[in-house]
């Protein structure tokens, strides 16, 4: 990370010394042309929890819509807006500058979100099933570490969700065997 800000700082001392050194006549032309500005941003904890919240959400979202049968038109709806928003979370997380572990936890939580999604979205069980044991470790450990233990609500309502389920697939079960 540190690296990275030097690098941002370089690109930005270039681009301010390449602009003094245009003449006048070229300052009108180049008035049109559009500017690339380095953006960095400094997001609090609080700011870094809702991106947690944000990405666990984009994954829990379709694991859901499956869970309750939605039409493969509509959970392919869901699968491409919840990639979106991980992309958007991605780059804004890549220009953050304060709390670096946990955004460079955050930033590979939302890789990891990515390959589940992806994975749902190509129908493969065995990446999906790899996929969503290193989610489930990714959202326990960034929890303990940059957290305080606090996992989001939507992944503890699927879990709710997902026990739930077993306990009442095990009650049948039971009941079919009598």
């Amino acid at each position: 990370m540190k690296r990275w800000t030097q690098l941002l700082f370089l690109e930005t001392a270039v681009l301010t010394l390449s602009g003094c050194q245009s003449n006048s006549n070229s300052s009108a032309a180049s008035s049109s042309k559009p500017k690339t500005v380095a953006r960095s941003n400094q997001y609090s904890q609080k700011q870094l929890a809702s991106f947690y919240n944000q990405i666990s959400e984009a994954v829990i979202a379709p694991l859901k819509d499956l869970h309750y049968g939605v039409s493969q038109d509509h959970l392919k709806t869901t699968l491409t807006t919840q990639q979106k928003k991980l992309s958007a979370i991605g780059l804004k997380l890549a220009n953050n500058t304060a709390q670096q572990q946990a955004t460079q936890d955050l930033g590979n939580y939302t890789k990891t979100a990515q390959s589940v999604l992806t994975a749902m979205k190509n129908n493969d069980q065995n990446s999906f099933t790899a996929a969503m044991k290193s989610f489930n470790n990714e959202t326990n450990s960034i929890a303990k570490r940059d957290f305080s233990n606090q996992i989001p609500q939507s992944f503890r309502d699927y879990i709710t969700l997902e026990k739930q389920d077993q306990s009442i697939s095990s009650v049948a079960t039971s009941s079919s065997q009598k």
